[in-house]
């Protein structure tokens, strides 16, 4: 990082924190949650306690106090709940997801979930979940001996690929760089069927996120339709309710297009999260609903993340 971005950033976090110790963010936000109603769903993958897992997390001290503050300010409610019932209020609302469904989601998040009474919803990738394996993308990240801009490229070409194809190559590249799928701790995986079964009966709601997580604007109309279909009925199957929420892996603009929201609207779905970065805002497409990432930012970095979201487009 440039000499000159590290002492802008540093800049940054003394002024954060100067405006939050004072009081002087904070009740902007307050002031702003009241006066200008916004909703705001909030994602996350992992929360770790060291970063040394195979998808690096937010940091569980951080996480808390993140929950801490959204609770004091928002309205907290599933993401179902909120496409039901919740988004013409005029109330301002956060809605905390996860993504992919990772074994920490139990044994991290609800924990402290539960505490404060934080509802949530998590997307599950079921084909990992059956399978107690993790997603392909993780898979890619055990190869330990190449650099991070060649893993990209492998990651790129990999996910244009139909899923029987990326497999295969998937296969080849680990056998090539001897990576031990065995060796793969159980942290690291994702949710048992068990596991979720008892959070769904505590305030979490599941929705789906595909099977293998394929870029579903790179494969086939009818694999996407498998992928999407095949998990909402495995998911549905478990807990023994109907679910209406997706999340697009990977979830930037070109991961997903028009065929896949009708594939989404045709099977029952009421609304699908993306990557991209945004706030919910009246009139938006319940298909290509916006999320913001809070990543390991402290209370006062928070609080200047959530008033500039909410002063966009005021």
């Amino acid at each position: 990082m440039p000499r000159i971005m590290k002492i802008a950033n540093l800049l940054k976090i003394i002024l954060a924190a100067f405006l939050y110790y004072t009081g002087i963010s904070q009740l902007i936000l307050s002031i702003l949650v009241r006066i200008k109603p916004t909703h705001l769903i909030l994602m996350y993958h992992r929360i770790n306690s060291d970063n040394n897992g195979i998808f690096e997390g937010v940091n569980i001290a951080i996480f808390k106090e993140q929950i801490k503050l959204l609770k004091k300010y928002f309205m907290m409610t599933t993401l179902s709940e909120f496409i039901y019932s919740n988004v013409n209020s005029r109330n301002s609302y956060a809605i905390i997801t996860f993504d992919d469904g990772y074994k920490d989601v139990y044994s991290r998040v609800f924990p402290v979930l539960k505490e404060h009474s934080v509802p949530a919803t998590v997307f599950l990738a079921t084909g990992a979940v059956d399978n107690n394996d993790v997603i392909w993308t993780d898979k890619l990240n055990l190869i330990k001996s190449i650099d991070e801009s060649m893993r990209i490229n492998i990651k790129n070409r990999l996910k244009r690929l139909t899923n029987t194809a990326k497999d295969k190559e998937l296969v080849s590249l680990l056998l090539k760089y001897k990576v031990d799928l065995s060796s793969i701790p159980e942290s690291e995986k994702m949710l048992s069927w068990e596991e979720v079964l008892s959070m769904a009966g505590e305030g979490i709601d599941f929705g789906a996120h595909t099977v293998n997580h394929s870029i579903l604007s790179k494969v086939n109309k009818e694999e996407a339709r498998k992928e999407i279909v095949d998990s909402k009925r495995r998911i549905e199957f478990i807990i023994d309710r109907p679910i209406a929420t997706f999340c697009y892996p990977n979830g930037q603009p070109e991961d997903f297009d028009e065929s896949t929201k009708q594939i989404l609207k045709q099977s029952g779905f009421k609304c699908a999260v993306t990557a991209i970065e945004g706030k919910v805002k009246k009139g938006d497409d319940y298909f290509s609903l916006r999320r913001i990432s809070l990543a390991n930012r402290p209370p006062s970095l928070v609080v200047l993340k959530l008033i500039k979201e909410m002063l966009k487009d005021a």
